[in-house]
This record gives C-alpha cells, sequence and structure tokens, in this order.
C-alpha cells in the first residue's frame, strides 16, 4: 500500500516526524511520500515549492508514477482543496486530518465553512489527531501524529520562555495570542530576573520588541527547550510543543485550548493575569509528562495508521 501526504504549511516544519512515520509504517507495508515545500533527504520526499492548482498536473503524474493509493491531507485549508481536486482526477481515496478548528466565531462564516466542508469530506475520511469535546463533524478516526519519543535529548533551559507563532494569515483563525505573553513580560520579569522570553514568529517585523527580557525571532525547528508557552485556542496538535516536553520542557496553556484536558491544572491558565505566577510556579514543580508522551509514540500509532488505510 501506498500513501501520499500533502502537510499543512504548519507541518513543513516538521518534516523529521513524517519521516518517522514513513520509517515505521514500512514495517506495515505501507510505502509513504510526501509533498512538501522544506527539501528533506530522503528519497520518497518530493519538495513542491508551492503547490498549487498550477501544479495539479504535475501531481497528478507523482500519483500515477507511485501508484498510489490512499492521499492523505493533513489541512482543509489551501492544501486540503488541492488534495480533494487530486483525488478526483486520480481517483484514489483520500483521507483529511484537520490540525485546527476550521470554525470561527461568526455564524454567517461557519455557515460558508459547513458548506465547504461538506464538499471537502464528501467520499473522504476525516481524522483527528485527538478527542474534540463538541467537534461539530464525528471523525472516522482519532489518530495521534507520531513522533520518535525513545531517545529523548534533556537540554531544557526554564528560566527560558518559548512561543512559537506560526500564522500568516488572521481571517479564519483565532491565532496564536502571543500578544498575552509580550503584554505579560514586564510582569514575567519583576517575578524573576533570570527569565527570557523568545518567540519564533513566521513574521518577525510584525512585532516590535520593548521589553529587555523579550527576544523576537525568525520561526525555527532548532530552539532552546524550556517552559513553553501556547496560546492556541483552535489547535488540535501542536508538535513544537510535544517536542520541546521530550527535550524536557514544561507547558502553560490557555485554558480554552483544545489540547487544555490533556494537562492538570499546574499547565492551565485561565486568564493572562495568571500567566506570570503559572510560569514561576511551574518552573519549580515536578511535573511528569510521560502519559501525553505516550500518547504520540510512533512505535504504537503507526500499526494503528495502517489499520486505518486497510479498512476504507
Amino acid at each position: 500500500m501506498k500513501v501520499l501526504y500533502v502537510l499543512d504549511s504548519y507541518l513543513n516544519y516538521h518534516i523529521d516526524v513524517f519521516a518517522v512515520l514513513a520509517r515505521e509504517l514500512r514495517s506495515y507495508d505501507v510505502i509513504a511520500y510526501v509533498i512538501s515545500r522544506r527539501e528533506k533527504e530522503n528519497e520518497n520526499f518530493y519538495i513542491v515549492k508551492q503547490p498549487s492548482i498550477s501544479e495539479l498536473n504535475n501531481l497528478k503524474k507523482i500519483v500515477e508514477k507511485e501508484n498510489i493509493d490512499i492521499i492523505h491531507s493533513f489541512s482543509f485549508g489551501y492544501s486540503g482543496l488541492i488534495s480533494k481536486y487530486l483525488s478526483n482526477m486520480t481517483k484514489r481515496k483520500l483521507f483529511y486530518t484537520f490540525i485546527r478548528d476550521p470554525f470561527t466565531g461568526n455564524s454567517l462564516v461557519n455557515n460558508l465553512i459547513k458548506k465547504y466542508l461538506d464538499f471537502l469530506l464528501r467520499d473522504a475520511i476525516l481524522v483527528l489527531p485527538k478527542k474534540i469535546r463538541a467537534f461539530p463533524i464525528k471523525p472516522h478516526y482519532i489518530l495521534p501524529i507520531g513522533l520518535d519519543v525513545s531517545n529523548p535529548v534533556k537540554d531544557a533551559d526554564l528560566n527560558r520562555i518559548i512561543a512559537f507563532d506560526i500564522y500568516n494569515y488572521k481571517f479564519l483563525n483565532r491565532g496564536s495570542n502571543i500578544r498575552t505573553l509580550i503584554d505579560q513580560a514586564p510582569t514575567i520579569s519583576n517575578l524573576s530576573r533570570d527569565f527570557k522570553i523568545t518567540i519564533y514568529s513566521s513574521d518577525p517585523k510584525s512585532y516590535s520588541s520593548t521589553y529587555k527580557n523579550l527576544t523576537i525571532e525568525p520561526l525555527s525547528i532548532k530552539f532552546r527547550a524550556g517552559i513553553y508557552y501556547h496560546g492556541y485556542t483552535d489547535q488540535f496538535i501542536d508538535l513544537f510543543m510535544i517536542k520541546n516536553i521530550l527535550r524536557g520542557g514544561k507547558v502553560v496553556l490557555n485554558s480554552k485550548s483544545p489540547l487544555a484536558d490533556m494537562f492538570d491544572e499546574h499547565s492551565i491558565f485561565n486568564d493572562s493575569k495568571e500567566l506570570p505566577m503559572k510560569i514561576k510556579d511551574i518552573r519549580d514543580l515536578d511535573v511528569n509528562y510521560s502519559e501525553i508522551v505516550e500518547q504520540y509514540n510512533i512505535k504504537k500509532l503507526a500499526p494503528l495508521y495502517k489499520y486505518a488505510y486497510s479498512n476504507i
């Protein structure tokens, strides 16, 4: 069986994860190919810098050349739409993994999104990376995106608070709430002069670093582990967060996040004013994330992917 992965822009920063998934799936007679905007030294990674409607014929050639059985898109947005057209052109079965909530706080916009999703998911398999409370569309499978958790490198600096802002657009999502962390930077500094905040952004020029304990850097997959600020209220998976845990870091996250039910009260803040003390307290706590990490253990997840692909 052969599967073609088409990645959301966020996942282009985690090609290593899909390299691990491809390696593990080979043990179950599943060969994975990846359409990615970022280069990776792997024979199964096709580099398509800007997948667009104009490149559908090239993608069709890849599907036919490699005799792909399943197209698996990790996006309901632009890449997801391309995957839909590609599936229609090649008559291959289509899987979708939504990595964020497609719905907004606007009922009129949501009606349009629902019609779009009805079109997108017609004759397709919906997968979510975790169970989501009150999600209006029932998924066929719950399949987390797996990582290699066998040999974590512990390099956490718990005086460093890190955050990621990967959104390049603001219309259909609720963003990363990075501003909350920036606004609390002076208070965090007052609590401890050792605290340093680093925000990795896809658009660092859109921020102005006005505090001595705050730096804004270009988005990078090479980051120093520390106390991870997860402010997203619409993400179903945050691989930067999980990788930070693997490196010995800790997490504070918004109670409105779909991921909040994975963590105990020590990691969750309800109001932005709670954030500085939450960061200070968790630095000194002995927190065990082993159960969370095991949910993303690729060794356990690969056979579940095989099962899903074999039962369509």
